[in-house]
């Protein structure tokens, strides 16, 4: 079943915002938009101001809400829970319409071209010192044009969570890239005032690792197929030992959803 879009009135627009529906996967919201739909929204919500907060949801999030309710809530309140290749197989195994995969590697790097094509203010907060670092670094080589109003690693104590919120309240970015891992950057996410914070906030997991290069890409001819997750297995034998325990439960729920209709406790 699809829920139906969220349209509710902002005090920041005249006319609502039209958000696309949701499905529900494993009893978790998957929100029925593609990576073009995904930036598109991003656009608009930064145009008018309005927060959008987006996250990427795969299997691994999947087994970690299942057991997090704090996790769970966070789902269903932000404006868009977006599928990666695990979430997109999972649909059309149970009939879903209207989801399409919008990866955090790919999905970050269409909002910081959005960011430099724009003119877009960017916070970054994420990873270890040395990968935000290099992150910047190429940032400032690649795409210099984008305003980095700030930048924190991952590593924060109470008192940097703090400062990095209030920093937030004050300068407003138009986009905000947490990069801290599950359940810990949705966390952070939930603990901002939307209305007061980012216009657009994304947890991107590894994707600073990613873009900083101090962890390979699937290469091309790999994304999209739904195989992305099985190239960064094979590089990690932290993340394959990960995915040997989360697949099989994966695949075994996703089935039982389609068998019964009835989603894991």
């Amino acid at each position: 079943m699809t829920e139906p879009a969220d349209g509710a009135p902002t005090p920041n627009s005249g006319v609502p915002r039209s958000l696309p529906g949701r499905h529900r996967v494993l009893g978790l919201p998957v929100s029925a938009v593609d990576l073009d739909a995904t930036v598109a929204l991003a656009v608009e919500s930064v145009g008018r101001r309005l927060p959008l907060r987006i996250v990427v949801m795969n299997h691994s999030k999947c087994r970690l809400a299942v057991r997090n309710p704090a996790l769970r809530t966070f789902l269903d309140d932000a404006e868009l829970v977006v599928a990666e290749s695990s979430m997109v197989w999972a649909a059309r195994i149970l009939g879903l319409d209207g989801i399409g995969a919008a990866w955090g590697v790919a999905l970050m790097d269409a909002l910081l071209q959005e960011a430099e094509a724009r003119g877009w203010t960017v916070y970054l907060v994420g990873a270890r010192p040395p990968v935000l670092a290099d992150l910047l670094a190429k940032i400032r080589r690649e795409r210099p044009s984008i305003n980095v109003v700030g930048a924190h690693h991952g590593y924060l104590a109470p008192d940097d969570e703090e400062r990095i919120r209030a920093d937030l309240r004050e300068v407003r970015p138009d986009l905000f890239l947490v990069a801290m891992g599950s359940p810990k950057q949705e966390e952070f996410m939930a603990s901002l005032d939307p209305s007061l914070g980012p216009a657009v906030s994304l947890g991107v997991g590894g994707s600073f690792d990613v873009h900083a290069g101090h962890i390979r890409d699937a290469p091309g001819w790999i994304r999209g197929s739904g195989l992305e997750w099985l190239f960064r297995a094979c590089l990690s034998p932290r993340l394959f030992k990960r995915y040997a325990v989360v697949l099989p439960w994966f695949v075994l729920a996703v089935a039982r959803q389609r068998l019964t209709g009835r989603a894991p406790r």
